[in-house]
């Protein structure tokens, strides 16, 4: 039994309280204050509950949806690629012909540099049109990373001998040389790609290249000749000698 008053222990059947001094009633509270203190801590427990809850869920609906936007922001990205590539075939096909006769009047001038340029500027690998021009494209494609590596190697000689750098330049001008001198075996499966015309046309792409090879690359004109014939292993000796040769100049 506990003092109504001040909560201090009260042997049964003792109303005078032992400490405090006043006279209880005689109920027993014990039992209603330990309700209490259950009811109480019942209401504390179930309040603390939802809270816990939520901090565990919060985290977690962040995370999702950060995911969902992440994923949103790729599907958008990818989409507006490819509506980007749609915009752009559409406009080059819309304009195929005034693109064919660009094209045209710089062949017809052998200006292979300029045509590989104006290809590569107006995105005209999305034009259907000029797919039997796919020989003649890629021929002076390679013209061009010849000729620009030719001119770079000029300028920057002390950077191409040395050590490091020398066996990659002339990987390079045997790889773009090779491919030249070769592009109508690599297109024979395809008869429009290498006509007559296209022919004549590669042709002067290969003389281009070959007085490329003289001019920047130590080789003779014999040489030059030699070079379609020959095996890439060939090729690329003949080449590393020619531009050795400069180092001493």
């Amino acid at each position: 039994m506990l003092c109504e008053y001040c909560g201090s222990k009260m042997q049964p059947g003792n109303r005078l309280c032992p400490f405090c001094g006043l006279t209880a009633s005689g109920e027993d509270h014990s039992s209603t204050q330990t309700a209490s203190f259950e009811t109480s801590a019942h209401q504390t427990a179930s309040q603390s509950a939802p809270q816990a809850g939520s901090r565990i869920k919060t985290p977690l609906i962040i995370f999702f949806i950060l995911l969902i936007l992440n994923i949103c922001a790729i599907t958008l990205v990818v989409k507006s690629w490819d509506i980007a590539d749609a915009i752009v075939t559409w406009q080059v096909n819309k304009n195929a012909q005034t693109h064919i006769q660009e094209l045209q009047s710089r062949l017809d001038a052998q200006d292979y540099i300029g045509y590989h340029l104006y290809y590569q500027n107006n995105n005209l690998y999305a034009c259907s049109e000029l797919d039997d021009y796919d020989a003649v494209s890629l021929a002076c494609n390679y013209l061009y990373y010849l000729y620009e590596t030719a001119v770079d190697f000029s300028e920057y000689r002390e950077y191409h001998f040395s050590a490091e750098t020398l066996p990659d330049t002339v990987e390079d001008f045997t790889n773009y040389a090779s491919f030249i001198f070769s592009v109508e075996q690599n297109y024979s499966y395809d008869p429009d790609y290498v006509t007559d015309d296209k022919l004549a046309i590669i042709s002067h792409i290969q003389n281009q290249a070959k007085a490329i090879l003289v001019a920047y690359c130590g080789l003779t004109k014999e040489e030059v000749q030699q070079l379609p014939d020959l095996s890439y292993t060939r090729q690329y000796e003949i080449m590393e000698r020619g531009l050795s040769s400069y180092e001493n100049q």
